[in-house]
């Protein structure tokens, strides 16, 4: 198992920098689904963030897993975590950005693949 640590592809698409703002925040928990009908990569994962709990949970797509890193043919641990949101404020014109971690597991540990 090892760690590695990456930014979310894909945040500046639809509707993902008011989702960002609203609901990431440093510590928080992604989980991943993969989009194998994902028409420009059909090994795309992405990566959602829950708000709400019980029957009110709702999961809000934040972005995608680097696409370098799935092509790898990797298991990653379901759970990932932000390090850090960067970018974005009230005077800043610069987007948000969302730095991760992520685990890659050993052959054989049971994970998203």
């Amino acid at each position: 198992m090892r760690t590695i640590f990456s930014k979310i592809s894909g945040v500046t698409f639809d509707n993902r920098q008011s989702l960002i703002k609203k609901y990431a925040k440093n510590d928080a928990s992604l989980y991943i689904k993969k989009e194998p009908q994902n028409k420009y990569d059909k090994n795309a994962m992405s990566l959602y963030i829950q708000s709400g709990f019980s029957i009110f949970k709702k999961f809000h797509k934040l972005g995608y897993i680097n696409a370098d890193l799935v092509a790898e043919d990797v298991c990653f641990k379901q759970e990932v975590k932000i390090i850090k949101v960067t970018g974005g404020g009230l005077f800043s014109k610069k987007n948000y950005g969302v730095n991760i971690e992520l685990t890659i597991l050993d052959q054989g540990d049971k994970g998203y693949c």
